[in-house]
């Protein structure tokens, strides 16, 4: 084609969250490459992790460089919620390191993964919606720097259960007495618990 098209298609694979985004090069016709962002589970308890991963098919002959995403969370009214999780880095695939920075050879299948973990903070008393996506930037040649936003994908997560108990025992205990021959009988230990 003789122009960068981009085509999105959305669809949805048991409770994976999947975006594809194509674009053709301006240097042959058909598709050069598709991303593919998805998330492990729709649905989570905060204190606890899912995995992020986003899939990048590079169906071009020209290498994408300078390869880079930034991962944001955002709450039900857009605002930005990254604070309430912590996101790392797990593990490149199928990228090759080029100083500071990674590419992408042509016709390759890169994969980069991330483990968030989510902050109490993120739903303290009931379930909370939030929508999970960023930007890839990669550079083409002729072309500069180009990017791509990626579609949020929906995570739900629930605040995970919370128990404060407290304790109640008697001061005195009563049972046998030692520096005496005769023995007493042992009187049951009180115990009492409140669990809220």
């Amino acid at each position: 084609c003789k122009q960068c098209k981009l085509r999105r298609r959305y669809r949805h694979i048991q409770r994976y969250s999947n975006m594809y985004l194509e674009y053709s090069s301006p240097a042959q016709d058909g598709v050069c490459a598709s991303v593919r962002l998805q998330l492990s589970q729709d649905v989570s308890l905060t204190r606890e992790a899912f995995e992020a991963t986003l899939e990048i098919n590079n169906g071009d002959t020209s290498t994408l460089t300078d390869v880079q995403v930034d991962l944001y969370v955002f709450d039900s009214i857009g605002l930005d919620s990254t604070e309430n999780f912590v996101i790392s880095l797990q593990s490149r695939a199928n990228m090759v390191q080029n100083g500071g920075s990674y590419d992408i050879p042509s016709t390759n299948n890169a994969k980069i993964k991330w483990l968030i973990a989510i902050l109490p903070l993120a739903a303290p008393s009931s379930m909370t919606k939030y929508s999970i996506g960023g930007t890839l930037r990669y550079t083409l040649p002729g072309q500069g720097e180009l990017r791509t936003p990626l579609y949020p994908q929906p995570i739900y997560v629930s605040p995970s259960p919370l128990l404060t108990m407290d304790y109640f025992y008697q001061r005195d205990i009563e049972g046998d007495d030692p520096f005496t021959e005769q023995i007493e009988p042992a009187v049951p230990f009180v115990l009492g618990v409140l669990i809220n």
